[in-house]
């Protein structure tokens, strides 16, 4: 049967236009009933057991997905009407929903039932679309009743109205709370997973504000009568307003320093503005990440942010009040500065700072947060317990949780939803997801790091698993028909080798150099043939974009490809044909570039090198055979190619790197020591860049309008000022003109330091005044912003680690289509591409994140197996509030407030009042003094209820705010322990194991494949410019 619509709409240039649809009505859509008769069945079915099968409506998938998604929940359909809505209001939870009714060990059926002739509807007139759906709904309901008797059809729907409308057309109707109630007896943890009641929609009013209607209060302390904060304005009035001027409107941040306080941006990136919200009252109710209008307040309510840190929910003492109270004079927290807990986090901060106050939550940013119960906070309620849920991110509030079994949860890690959030109430509603584990575990230490940052980790699908190549890892590279392809080279007989770090069975590249008859050189870089294997619009193409990269964890890598492609197929080991994509050029012996080539080959690597093995080869004067001498060769080359970029202007800075030795069973870290840098990382690290200049430089010659190229911005005005500041709290000048400028200026501050870490500690909090470098699509930027700051390249892309890098498929894409051998894949344009840098760009970020947390990780582990001995390093003062100040442990890429003991500091006039001087960013008690870039010797300690390193500062003795469970607690003066240099752990008065073994850094290992990578500190992060991390990880809001 066919039905036709039309309409008219305007196009975006103003244009009129009929549109006609045409609507296809079938009678053989299958029902999902595995005994029905007349339809033609398929493959996922409904239980034949079951007696009463449920139709969900749409707010029971937004409101509800972890109810859904726990396995005790079965027999459900959904109908086409609810996953089209859903797809419209929510993509996120439209993927969970899709997930479930692809499993067919859920038992969850999608009934197409829009079209079908039984159960399509039209629209009535003057009837709404969300009327129109909720009857469609019904009307569904009402056909199953009778086509699946004696089944029993029951509605599941959270709206009161529809369950009115569906019980009186006999149509049996219940809401989720009455679903899960019947079932609890099985399954008590259901109600657990029940959202609150309400949701922050729902508090608002037709008036245009928030009323807060739903609403008793459901904690001891919430108010019935009056509110504790203000009332929301409606999103759409809140949307009018910005756009007029009235309101502000942008994403917030809140401060790692400071959950009190946050800012959104305003300003321009060279231009950079913020409006400060201080106070919980200003804030509002938004969280991190929320898009929130903000009103402005008058000028006369302007100050500026606090000099003081608050790291905990917990009230301030009477001196951090006071400290917060009277803060008005000049700060620096800034989005670029290298001095605070989370660098690049926040913006520069000035004396005084347009404020102002949240009216209005344009977009909520809810998401499932980890942490544990706070035992503390339990207390009766009803029939259950009530709970506060403490997570991990410092910057979220407390969420308040309604559980059956609160004691079972305490001292487990737990998963939690938050879901509204009553302006009667003190903290925000949500509802238990799941338990990780128990707190301290390594594995669901770590599955929390890849939770916390959005790291796709479940197993490979069936779908993507039967892309695979049907031979397995029986398959052999000359036995594929494209192995005699006329567009695949034979270089096989060339002297290739690859050079990796210890442990490394994920082999993207392979190099070779040989001596030419005109007495040239030929230098080849060969690079996995990825796209060989993983085909345009295919499951294996769609997982491996939505992962993006592979995840290097210390115990644990996440793939971003099936290991029979990134640890066989693909991998370019030794001794066995594979496919590869070559760059080869013809060099002079003066390094001058005569031309380049790129096309896809067949390789036989001969050795595969650690970077140990390629240095010790190299050095080894007795060795002249042909892959050592390529080597020699290669390395010479290298340092030429770097001396050129050194005079373009490239950047060399710094970063704490550590690498792990492991137990092989525990896997619990035994050994602790910073990555060691040879020659050889430094020639592999040249050739993959000049080979990613050149692929970036052909694809844009061929596509202008969309080559996925990568790009590090200058950094801002206020950046540049930054670093100036930075350097001259060290007596450095700093001529931050261009990116050469600054590198000279580096090196010759080496000579002014007497500390030899001095340099390198001025390297690392330049690195953090930097911005991010971004994926990009070429026809979305101004040539101009191509320009990689850090690299000196104007042209630039990621073409050398296909097998961890879904960037460097894209460019493999592309190339191949510019040298002829492959048809521009269908959809490829400018906003496809942009599309794609977007999200690979969201992904690089967070592995990056999950990478140096679960380095934060294992040195928390190691400190706790050291807990009985006394831990001395030396630090560097990074970083001076009122009430703390941070330090940097090098030896173990720990960064950490310590927190100053302000209690005597209460009573006025106390003679132990620590003075702050916000200009100089000191701290002074009588002859002890703090100041930036300081040394001082510290104590790591392991905080046992909490779970974080904790520091002590010895030297200058510093009486400090320390937890009652800190181990050891012992006295530092008895030991005869000596402090750490700054390049290493120290000696302790037990000695520790001095193996390396080469395994310690396998799960890791790619992460250092090319210059320092990232280095994990407690409260920050650092990354250095490199050709595969060639971006500073401090990005301004």
């Amino acid at each position: 049967m066919l039905r036709s619509k039309s309409f008219v709409k305007k196009t975006r240039k103003g244009n009129i236009v009929k549109v006609v649809k045409e609507h296809y009505l079938r009678d053989d859509i299958y029902c999902g009933w595995p005994s029905c008769t007349e339809c033609q069945q398929s493959e996922c079915k409904l239980s034949t057991e079951a007696t009463v099968y449920y139709i969900i409506d749409t707010n029971v998938v937004l409101h509800q997905i972890d109810v859904l998604e726990a396995k005790p929940i079965s027999n459900i359909i959904v109908l086409s009407t609810v996953l089209e809505e859903v797809k419209h209001q929510n993509v996120s939870l439209y993927k969970r929903l899709r997930a479930l009714t692809s499993d067919c060990n859920r038992s969850f059926f999608v009934f197409a039932n829009e079209f079908h002739k039984e159960t399509y509807i039209e629209r009535l007139p003057n009837e709404s679309p969300n009327d129109r759906n909720d009857r469609a709904i019904r009307h569904a309901c009402e056909w199953y009743g009778r086509h699946v008797a004696p089944v029993r059809v029951t509605l599941i729907s959270d709206d009161r109205c529809n369950r009115d409308k569906a019980a009186a057309l006999e149509i049996n109707a219940i809401s989720v709370r009455d679903y899960v109630d019947s079932m609890s007896a099985e399954h008590p943890q259901l109600r657990d997973m029940l959202s609150a009641p309400g949701s922050d929609a729902a508090d608002v009013s037709c008036g245009g504000v928030d009323d807060a209607v739903d609403s008793e209060p459901m904690w001891a302390g919430d108010r019935l009568a009056e509110s504790f904060y203000e009332p929301y304005v409606k999103a759409e009035v809140a949307e009018r307003r910005a756009k007029a001027g009235v309101l502000v409107s942008g994403p917030l941040r809140i401060s790692r320093d400071n959950f009190n306080e946050g800012w959104i941006p305003t300003g321009d990136r060279d231009r950079p503005e913020e409006v400060w919200l201080m106070g919980i009252e200003r804030l509002n109710r938004a969280v991190n990440g929320d898009l929130v209008a903000v009103e402005l307040l008058p000028e006369s309510e302007w100050r500026a942010p606090s000099h003081a840190v608050h790291l905990t929910h917990d009230p301030p003492s009477l001196i951090e009040q006071a400290a917060v109270d009277d803060d008005n004079d000049d700060v620096d927290d800034g989005a670029y500065s290298p001095v605070g807990s989370v660098p690049g986090d926040e913006p520069t901060a000035p004396a005084v700072k347009k404020c102002g106050k949240v009216v209005g939550i344009l977009r909520r940013r809810w998401k499932a947060m980890c942490g544990t119960i706070d035992a503390a906070s339990i207390e009766r309620s009803g029939a259950g317990w009530a709970a506060l849920f403490d997570a991990t991110d410092s910057r979220m509030p407390r969420i308040r949780l309604q559980l059956a079994d609160a004691q079972s949860l305490v001292g487990q890690r737990i998963v939690v939803q938050p879901d509204r959030w009553s302006r009667l109430s003190r903290q925000p509603a949500g509802h238990y997801v799941r338990t990780l584990g128990v707190q301290g575990d390594i594995d669901v230490e770590t599955e929390l790091v890849l939770i916390e940052h959005d790291v796709p980790y479940a197993p490979f699908s069936a779908e993507v698993v039967a892309c695979l190549p049907a031979e397995g890892g029986g398959w052999l590279a000359d036995k594929d028909p494209d192995s005699v392809s006329k567009h695949r080279r034979d270089l096989r007989p060339l002297p290739i080798f690859s050079v990796d770090p210890p442990g490394c069975t994920d082999i993207d590249d392979a190099l070779h150099m040989s001596r030419l008859a005109n007495g040239n050189w030929q230098v080849g870089v060969h690079i996995a043939d990825v796209t060989h294997f993983v085909k345009p619009d295919t499951p294996l193409d769609a997982e491996a974009w939505r992962r993006s990269t592979t995840v290097y964890l210390v115990n644990r890598r996440i793939d971003m490809l099936p290991g029979l492609l990134g640890t066989n197929l693909c991998s370019l080991m030794s001794n066995v044909d594979r496919f590869a994509f070559s760059v080869v050029w013809e060099v002079t012996d003066a390094g001058d570039i005569v031309s380049v080539d790129f096309f896809k080959s067949i390789i036989r690597s001969r050795h595969s090198f650690t970077y140990e093995q390629a240095q010790n080869r190299a050095d080894d004067a007795s060795m002249h055979d042909e892959i050592t001498l390529a080597i020699r060769q290669m390395l010479k080359l290298s340092r030429m190619l770097k001396q050129r970029r050194k005079e373009a202007g490239c950047l060399e800075l710094s970063s704490v790197e550590l690498k792990f030795a492991k137990d092989a069973e525990t896997q619990e870290p035994t050994e602790v020591s910073q990555y060691q840098m040879r020659a050889t990382n430094s020639m592999v690290e040249e050739f993959m860049l000049l080979a990613n200049v050149a692929v970036g430089q052909k694809i844009l010659d061929h596509f202008p309008a969309f080559a996925l190229l990568r790009r590090h911005p200058r950094p801002s005005v206020s950046a540049l000022r930054e670093m100036e500041r930075c350097a001259a709290r060290l007596g450095v000048a700093l001529d931050t003109s261009s990116s050469k400028a600054l590198q000279l200026s580096l090196d010759a501050a080496e000579s002014k330091f007497s500390d030899p870490y001095m340099n390198t500690l001025l390297r690392v909090l330049i690195t953090r005044c930097m911005s991010q470098a971004v994926y990009f699509s070429s026809g979305s930027v101004a040539p101009p912003d191509y320009h990689h700051y850090g690299l000196a390249a104007p042209i630039y892309t990621h073409f050398t680690s296909p097998i961890r890098r879904y960037a460097d498929v894209v460019a493999h894409r592309l190339l191949a289509v510019a040298i002829g051998v492959f048809p521009l894949p269908a959809k490829t344009n400018n906003l496809t591409v942009r599309r794609q840098a977007q999200h690979i760009n969201h992904r690089h970020r967070m592995a990056q994140m999950a990478s140096r947390h679960s380095t934060a990780l294992y040195t928390l582990l190691y400190l706790r197996q050291h807990q009985h001995e006394t831990l001395l390093e030396s630090g560097y003062v990074l970083s001076v509030k009122s009430n703390a100040f941070a330090v940097l442990v090098p030896a173990y890429g720990v960064e950490q407030y310590i927190r100053l003991d302000t209690a005597d500091a209460a009573k006025p006039g106390s003679s132990k009042s620590w003075q702050f001087n916000a200009a100089a960013e000191t701290l002074t008690l009588a002859d002890t003094s703090i100041k930036i870039f300081q040394r001082v010797r510290v104590q790591l300690l392991v905080n046992e209820e909490t779970r974080e390193i904790v520091l002590r500062c010895i030297e200058p003795p510093v009486h400090t705010v320390l937890a009652a469970t800190l181990l050891p607690l012992v006295d530092s003066s008895a030991s005869s322990a000596k402090a750490g240099s700054p390049s290493g752990p120290a000696k302790k008065a037990k000695a520790r194991p001095a193996a390396e073994p080469a395994a310690a850094a396998q799960p890791s290992a790619k992460r250092h494949k090319v210059g320092a990578a990232a280095a994990a500190v407690d409260a920050g992060v650092v990354e250095v410019i490199g050709s595969d991390d060639d971006s500073a990880a401090s990005s301004p809001p």
